[in-house]
This record gives C-alpha cells, sequence and structure tokens, in this order.
C-alpha cells in the first residue's frame, strides 16, 4: 500500500469512528441537567447536573475537565461525571455532590465535595430519561424530571 493510500484509510477510519459515536448519541435518550440556559435543558452525557434549583449544588466528578455551573464560579476547573453505562432504556454515572451550605446558597463561598455519589436514570419518556436516583453511601434520593424538561423535582 502506498503512502496515500494509506493516509486515505487512516482519515476514512477516523471519519466513521466521528461520525459512528454522533450518531450513538442522536439516538439515545437524553438527560435533564437542570440547567436551562444556552438550551442546555437536556443532554446526551452532560458533565454536571443539578437538582437543587437555587445553584446550591450539583454533581460532577473530581478529574477531567468540567466547568462549575457560570452562576458560582467562572473560573473554577471541576471534573465531569464518569458514564459507566447509557442505553435507551437506562444510563448510569459515578462522581461526587459539590455543594454550598449556609443562608445564601448563591454567595462567592466556594463549593466543597460532599461525597461521592452514583446517579441512575430511567424511566423513558419522549427519548428523555425522567427518573434519577442518586445514591450516597447508604442513603438513596429519588427525582423526577419536570415535563417541559431541563429540571428536576424530589420525590
Amino acid at each position: 500500500m502506498t503512502r496515500d493510500r494509506f493516509i486515505a484509510a487512516v482519515l476514512a477510519g477516523l471519519c466513521f469512528i466521528v461520525y459512528a459515536g454522533r450518531a450513538e448519541g442522536a439516538t439515545l435518550p437524553k438527560i435533564p441537567t437542570g440547567f436551562t440556559q444556552n438550551n442546555q435543558g437536556t443532554q446526551y452525557k452532560p458533565y454536571v447536573i443539578t437538582t437543587t434549583g437555587d445553584g446550591s449544588g450539583f454533581y460532577g466528578g473530581r478529574t477531567d475537565r468540567g466547568v462549575e455551573p457560570a452562576h458560582a464560579n467562572p473560573n473554577r476547573q471541576l471534573g465531569r461525571l464518569r458514564w459507566t453505562s447509557y442505553t435507551s432504556s437506562s444510563a448510569r454515572a459515578t462522581g461526587v455532590e459539590w455543594v454550598k451550605f449556609g443562608p445564601n446558597s448563591l454567595s462567592q463561598d466556594p463549593f466543597h465535595i460532599d461525597g461521592a455519589v452514583t446517579l441512575t436514570f430511567s424511566r423513558p419518556v419522549d427519548r428523555v430519561l425522567t427518573r434519577l436516583i442518586v445514591s450516597e453511601g447508604s442513603h438513596s434520593y429519588m427525582f423526577t424530571a419536570q415535563e417541559g424538561g431541563g429540571f428536576w423535582s424530589w420525590q
């Protein structure tokens, strides 16, 4: 095989891999993020998710590059959720819970890690996973996506 044909074959393979990855995300259900600004209401494998509604906490990761929500501190780099499974009927991610405590949760106080979490999503409706179970140690909390997407409500 000549060098030009080899390069063309490698480029074609890379294009196929990129296209296949995008196609997978296009056919699987999305997940409400809790962030509705800039059309971020539902996403495929979001980096971070919030259930608080007031900016006092969210689920993300310890490593990689994810950005803390802009309303909190746009210059701080936090980790991304780690997706361990994602199918047409459910998804699972691991990460940590980032929280603020105190009377003014939107203050400039820094976020801190409250604990490791496993997020389990299920109940697909109109290509959106509408049930979230947050497991943190021996405790579990269930949330339901609100109609219209984007927000979670505690059950």
